[in-house]
C-alpha cells in the first residue's frame, strides 16, 4: 500500500482522510497533511489506556472549537513541497458509553480540506470505526487534489531543471485491521487513485510511467505492532509496520506493480523531561510503477518530490527536550539512500538531513505540538516546516 507518511501523491489525495488522527495531527509533507496514514493512538479521556484516535472532543485546545460532538479547527503548514496554507476540518464524534470511553477511541467522521500559496488545494471525507473493546479498527475515505509539485529533472544534459508536475484527481483508500495479539494488529487494504498529470518540459524516465492519465488499484495485508503511550508525541514505545500491495490491471489498474514498505519508530525517555526518538524505513517497489508511487526520502531539508526511486532506506534521530510546560527544543540528525533512482547522478548518494526544532504544546492531554523546524541537506539544501503534529 502506499505509504501515508510518505508519497507525495498520496499525501494530496489520500493524506487528509487516511485516519481522522492524519487529519488532526499534521505531519510533514501535506499538508503530510501526509506522514499523513498511520494509526495513530492517544490517551483516553477519562484514563491513560492507549486509543487510536487523539478524542479532541474531550479537550478544549487553541486551535479546536468545540461544540458538542462536532470539532473543528484549523491547521496551519509550511514546507518546500508546497509552500505555506491553511488546512481545515470538521469532525463528529459518535456518542460512547463510560466503558466504551475506557477502552477504545470513539468512532469519528470527518471532512478537511487545504489550500496552500502555490495553489495547490484538496478536499476530503474519511471515516474511522473501533469496535469489540478496541480489537477492529476499520478507516477509509475519499479525496479530490489539485497538486503543484515541483519536480527535480537531471536529463537534460546533465543540468538540473525546475520540472512543474501538476497532478489532478481523486483516490480512495480503506483499511481493516484486527488485533491478534497484545498490540500485535493484521490488516488488509485497498487503494484506488485516478488523475491526470502533466509537465511542463518533455522529459523521459528511465524507471517510471509518465502517461498523462493513470489509474491504479491495489488490495494488500500487513502487520503492526503498536506499544507507543501517546502516538501523537510518544515518549516511549515502539511502532512497526510491515506492508505490501499488489496493484493489478485484473482489479481495474492501468499498472501492474508491487510495492513493499517497512516502518520502525522508537522511542526511549532518557530523562522526565527528554526522549529520544529513532525511526528506520525501507520502500521497495517493482513492475510497471508509476511516477506517483515511487519510493521516497521523508527526511527535512528538502522538497519531498526531490528524491525518487523504485528503492529507498532511510534512517532518523530525534532528542526531545521538554524545557518548560509547554515549550520544547529538538536536534535532528538523519540520513537516507536511493536505488534505482530516475537520475544515475543521486544513485550512490548518501542524503543527509539535520536540523533544530522549537515546540508548543497547543494540546497537553494528546501532547499535540505547534512544531517549527528548520532543515538543511546535501547541496546546501535548507527548508522550514511549520506544522502541528510531529515528524514522526
Amino acid at each position: 500500500m502506499v505509504s501515508s507518511k510518505l508519497n507525495p501523491i498520496a499525501v494530496g489525495l489520500l493524506g487528509m482522510m487516511l485516519t481522522p488522527a492524519a487529519v488532526f495531527a499534521d505531519n510533514d509533507n501535506t499538508a503530510n497533511a501526509s506522514k499523513i496514514q498511520q494509526s495513530a493512538v492517544a490517551e483516553s479521556a477519562t484514563n491513560e489506556q492507549s486509543s487510536l484516535v487523539p478524542n479532541l472532543k474531550e479537550n478544549q485546545a487553541p486551535l479546536t472549537v468545540n461544540k458538542g460532538n462536532f470539532v473543528a479547527a484549523p491547521i496551519p503548514f509550511s514546507n518546500p513541497t508546497i509552500d505555506s496554507g491553511l488546512a481545515g476540518l470538521v469532525g463528529y464524534f459518535y456518542p460512547q458509553t463510560n466503558e466504551q470511553k475506557a477502552i477504545q477511541p470513539p468512532s469519528v467522521t470527518g471532512v478537511a480540506g487545504f489550500y496552500s500559496s502555490n495553489d495547490s488545494w484538496g478536499a476530503a471525507v474519511g471515516h474511522a470505526s473501533y469496535w469489540d473493546n478496541n480489537n477492529w479498527h476499520l478507516k477509509g475515505g475519499i479525496a479530490y487534489a489539485d497538486l503543484k509539485l515541483p519536480l527535480v529533472s537531471t536529463e537534460f544534459i546533465g543540468l538540473p531543471i525546475a520540472v512543474d508536475w501538476d497532478i489532478t484527481g481523486y483516490g480512495a483508500l480503506l483499511e481493516l485491521e484486527r488485533r491478534i495479539s497484545g498490540n500485535w494488529f493484521v490488516g488488509i487494504n485497498g487503494i484506488f487513485i485516478d488523475f491526470e498529470q502533466d509537465f511542463n518540459v518533455d522529459i523521459s524516465s528511465i524507471h517510471f510511467d509518465l502517461n498523462n492519465e493513470i489509474v491504479s488499484a491495489g488490495l494488500g495485508a500487513g502487520i503492526i505492532y503498536d506499544s507507543r503511550d501517546v502516538p501523537t508525541n510518544p515518549y516511549e514505545g515502539y511502532y512497526f509496520k510491515l506492508n505490501g500491495t499488489v496493484f493489478n490491471d485484473a482489479i481495474g489498474s492501468d499498472n501492474n506493480f508491487e510495492s513493499y514498505s517497512l516502518e520502525f519508530d522508537g522511542y526511549f525517555p532518557v530523562h522526565e523531561s527528554v526522549t529520544v526518538a529513532y525511526k528506520l524505513k525501507g520502500c521497495m517497489k517493482e513492475g510497471d510503477v508509476p511516477l506517483w508511487a515511487a519510493c521516497r526520502l521523508g527526511l527535512r531539508g528538502f522538497s519531498s518530490t526531490e528524491y525518487m526511486a523504485l528503492g529507498s532506506i532511510e534512517t532518523e534521530a530525534e532528542a526531545r527536550w521538554r524545557f518548560h510546560k509547554r515549550w520544547g527544543l529538538v536536534g535532528f540528525v538523519g540520513a537516507g539512500k536511493l536505488d534505482d533512482v530516475n537520475h544515475t547522478d543521486k544513485s550512490n548518494d548518501i542524503i543527509p538531513s539535520y536540523g533544530i526544532g522549537l515546540r508548543f504544546m497547543l494540546q497537553p492531554a494528546e501532547r499535540i505540538n505547534l512544531r517549527l523546524d528548520y532543515a538543511r541537506s546535501s547541496n546546501n539544501n535548507s527548508a522550514i516546516y511549520f506544522s502541528v503534529g510531529e515528524a514522526f
